[in-house]
């Protein structure tokens, strides 16, 4: 009877840890991510701050530059194959096509890239001005859904 009993509860003990690796991918792949910022920028441009983005593979980075124009805040993201530009202004955050002067991914690859129609789903993500901190968590949960799905692995 013990025997029984002891495979029993080792049996339910697997199963708790199954669910919660599972569990601990799932939320890696889905919401996990790290933004550090750079230190020791160049101030071209007019780039004030610097940060880079991560998931779950610490290698494949996403660099964030962030400019000011006037009332307007510009959050450029960019990686070696895609770019865009995420806005904030006092009427909301959205994202935008990036200027054809700022481009430094050919626009043929970055389009191959980018999800158009997420393109379009995210030119208005809030229509209340957000904090600097607040955008960089929006751009970093907002960012893989841009990605049309053969191209996830830039950023995981």
């Amino acid at each position: 009877m013990n025997n029984k009993f002891n495979c029993f509860f080792l049996l339910v003990i697997l199963l708790f840890a199954g669910q919660n690796i599972i569990a601990a991918q799932k939320s890696n792949s889905e919401g996990n991510y790290e933004i550090k910022p750079v230190e020791n920028i160049s101030q071209e441009r007019g780039v004030e701050k610097v940060w880079t983005l991560s998931y779950i593979d610490p290698q494949k980075l996403v660099t964030i530059l962030f400019q000011k124009e006037g009332d307007k805040k510009n959050f450029i993201v960019r990686s070696g194959f895609f770019e865009v530009m995420y806005v904030s202004t006092i009427s909301g955050f959205g994202i935008k096509e990036i200027k054809n002067s700022m481009r430094e991914v050919p626009s043929q690859i970055s389009s191959a890239v980018l999800n158009q129609e997420q393109m379009r789903n995210q030119k208005v993500i809030s229509t209340e001005p957000v904090s600097d901190e607040y955008a960089l968590g929006l751009i970093a949960s907002y960012l893989p859904d841009l990605l049309n799905d053969g191209y996830k692995h830039l950023i995981y």
